[in-house]
């Protein structure tokens, strides 16, 4: 619109059209309609627009050159309307053409309204709409499972965690038990005299040992683990 707005004001042959209200209507119906078409066609713009011609007269003890018609663009100043059941439309929009014959008291210009402005923007955003409901959709989805997911991995690792801690506890007391008597054992006379039943005390204390470490090692995972460790 601001090529075509360009275009037209610089259109010496438009500009000095004679001051009639009846030519002017007739050559926007004519001329300019058949090239809004095209360029709307070009520009994929729906072509179920609404157009009309305004008139200002400025004040006759002002010289025209320096008459600044601009606030009234947007006023009731309309002669003709191709819908005048939109003519509410057209004086408040903003969508114009250049302004013709400058230099003379009467100034026309054409005012273009979309009726159908608001449907067409919601055709047009309609499938991106669709898509970034979808994706909101999908990634609040994808936030609740993650969310669940990382509960339930807490929760078994809080059991896991207990499972370890009780295990090795009852475990220890056993183990334990059975390290004092294979000592108490080892000093009997009658086993110290034996050399087979010394052995096997001695293979007791050293797996009752090493089960004692092996105890201990889980306790102090679980609980670096459990950050409690200092």
């Amino acid at each position: 619109m601001s090529f075509y707005d360009e275009h037209l004001s610089k259109d010496s042959a438009l500009q000095h059209l004679p001051v009639n209200d009846t030519f002017f209507i007739n050559t926007v119906r004519t001329r300019i309609k058949k090239d809004l078409d095209s360029a709307f066609s070009k520009n994929d713009v729906p072509l179920d627009y609404v157009f009309a011609v305004g008139k200002l007269k400025p004040d006759k003890d002002s010289h025209p050159a320096v008459t600044n018609p601009f606030n009234s663009w947007s006023g009731n100043n309309l002669i003709w309307s191709s819908n005048p059941r939109y003519n509410d439309g057209l004086m408040i929009t903003k969508l114009r053409l250049a302004s013709f014959d400058p230099k003379g008291f009467h100034r026309y210009y054409v005012k273009i309204y979309f009726p159908g402005k608001a449907h067409y923007i919601i055709k047009e955003l309609l499938p991106l709409i669709v898509v970034t409901v979808a994706t909101l959709v999908a990634l609040f989805i994808c936030f609740l499972t993650l969310l669940t997911t990382i509960r339930k991995q807490r929760q078994l690792a809080v059991i896991k965690s207990d499972f370890i801690n009780n295990m090795t506890h009852e475990l220890k007391t056993p183990v334990f038990t059975i390290s004092v008597a294979a000592k108490m054992l080892s000093a009997q006379p009658s086993v110290q005299e034996n050399k087979k039943q010394l052995s096997y005390v001695i293979s007791i204390q050293e797996e009752t040992r090493r089960l004692t470490l092996l105890v201990d090692k889980v306790l102090q995972s679980s609980a670096l683990k459990r950050g409690v460790l200092s």
